[in-house]
């Protein structure tokens, strides 16, 4: 014989399951947020800080840049937004030039670039650099996802990247998650 409390017991746990099951899907699986891609803190006064996650960028010569962007914005598009890049590759890049980034829209120019630092790891070289870009220049740069970003190292030879396909469609959200609405 079985027992009456264990087929209760098991049948309220099946449809638990069930019910657990069903209402854990109710959000589309095709739909895809745009917060994977930054994060915001509350900076009092100053409004929100935004960290943009690191973005990645290729180019024939099997080279990588990867660039994350930080800025803070409270009512208006003022100040600047800093620039972090890593670049990958075979060359040992200690100084940049500069830094330009082009689309559709237009051409924008980094000039005061620093370095944060450089190290090898397997056979390749990264340096870590910084620049800062206007934050208007910034929210027009991320309307386009057809970037080219053009790196200037010390002594005039210049790097070519663009964005992988992963990035392009980061840039389409994160322009409407964050720059179309500033």
């Amino acid at each position: 014989m079985t027992n009456p409390t264990r087929l209760t017991f098991a049948g309220i746990a099946i449809l638990a399951a069930i019910l657990f099951q069903s209402c854990a899907g109710i959000k589309p699986g095709s739909t895809r947020s745009a917060t994977n891609l930054y994060t915001t803190f509350f900076v009092g006064d100053d409004g929100l800080q935004y960290f943009i996650k690191p973005l990645e960028f290729k180019n024939d010569k099997g080279e990588e840049l990867i660039m994350d962007v930080t800025f803070r914005y409270k009512d208006e598009v003022t100040g600047d937004a800093d620039f972090r890049f890593t670049y990958i590759g075979q060359s040992m890049i200690k100084k940049v030039n500069q830094l330009q980034f082009e689309n559709k829209v237009g051409a924008w120019t980094a000039e005061e670039v620093e370095l944060v630092f450089v190290e090898r790891v397997n056979k390749n070289y990264q340096s870590r650099q910084s620049a800062k870009l206007g934050l208007s220049e910034t929210q027009t740069l991320f309307s386009s996802h057809e970037w080219v970003v053009k790196m200037t190292a010390e002594g005039g030879e210049v790097h070519e990247f663009r964005p992988k396909r992963k990035t392009q469609k980061a840039i389409n959200r994160l322009y409407s998650h964050i720059f179309e609405m500033l």
